[in-house]
């Protein structure tokens, strides 16, 4: 369940969300001005990893959903063009020299 993608998005956002607020809470420049966007935007980036890995610990991958991964869901047309060799029954014969 550790390389569940949501598991690692919802930890980047959790580390850099938890790195603005406290450089915002820290930050005297920014604060004497009233603009507390480090404090803001990294509490919707905390907010956004609790929904992460709410949702991944919620509902987990489930061991059909990756056996499948290898095959395709719907079969592929065969392809046919001048350019792709053909398969054939008999080895290729090289080009004489002259």
């Amino acid at each position: 369940m550790i390389f569940d993608i949501r598991i690692i998005i919802g930890a980047l956002l959790g580390l850099y969300g938890l790195t603005l607020v406290v450089t915002g809470l820290f930050q005297t420049v920014a604060r004497e001005r009233g603009a507390e966007v480090n404090v803001w935007s990294g509490a919707g980036m905390a907010a956004a990893a609790v929904v992460f890995i709410a949702w991944a610990s919620r509902r987990p991958l489930s061991a059909e959903h990756e056996d499948q991964k290898d095959e395709p869901a719907v079969p592929l047309p065969a392809i046919s063009s001048p350019l792709l060799p053909t398969p054939s029954s008999e080895p290729s014969q090289p080009a004489p020299r002259d």
